[in-house]
C-alpha cells in the first residue's frame, strides 16, 4: 500500500485563496480588464471611417461593475447599429421616411433607407483582451505569490 502526502497543500490553497480575494477586491481586477476592453474598443472606433463625431467614441465606458462581472458598452442607441449593422428601413406607419442629411443639413424624403453593414468595434476588443486575460491573471498571481515564496518553502 502506498500513501501520498502533499505537504503545504493547505497553506498553498490559503495563499491562492487570498490572492484571488486580492485580485477581485472591489472589482479592481475586473475593472482593469474592463478598462483594457474600453481602450481597445475606442482604438477600433478611431479606425472606423463611418464615425462622423466623437460622441460614440466618448460614450464607450464601463456600464456595470461588481466582484464577478464587468459590462462595457455605450448608452447611445446607434452603437448597436455600428456594431451589428442594420437591414433596410422602410416606413411602417408613415408613407415616407424623413431625416436631415448629416453633410448638407437638408431634409431628405425617401421610401427606404439602405442597409448598414456592421463595423464591429466592441466584440473584437473583447476577443483580443480575452486572449490576453490568462497571461494578465498569471502575472498578477505571480506578483502576489513571489514575495511569499520563501514562506512557502519554510512550510514545506
Amino acid at each position: 500500500m502506498y500513501k501520498i502526502f502533499v505537504s503545504g497543500y493547505d497553506a498553498t490553497f490559503e495563499m491562492l485563496d487570498k490572492a484571488n480575494k486580492i485580485l477581485n477586491k472591489n472589482g479592481l481586477f475586473l475593472q482593469d480588464i474592463g478598462e483594457k476592453v474600453k481602450d481597445e474598443a475606442r482604438n477600433n472606433l478611431q479606425n472606423n471611417t463611418n464615425i462622423d463625431t466623437g460622441a460614440l467614441l466618448s460614450s464607450i465606458d464601463i456600464l456595470e461593475l461588481d466582484d464577478q462581472h464587468v459590462v462595457i458598452g455605450s448608452d447611445l442607441g446607434y452603437a448597436g447599429i455600428i456594431e451589428y449593422g442594420r437591414g433596410e428601413v422602410t416606413p411602417k406607419s408613415a408613407k415616407i421616411l424623413h431625416w436631415k442629411d448629416k453633410t448638407s443639413g437638408k431634409d431628405v424624403f425617401s421610401m427606404r433607407s439602405r442597409a448598414v453593414e456592421p463595423s464591429p468595434f466592441l466584440e473584437p476588443a473583447v476577443v483580443k483582451i480575452n486572449q490576453e486575460y490568462p497571461a494578465v491573471l498569471a502575472r498578477k498571481i505571480t506578483d502576489y505569490i513571489q514575495p511569499h515564496s520563501d514562506k512557502m518553502r519554510e512550510i514545506t
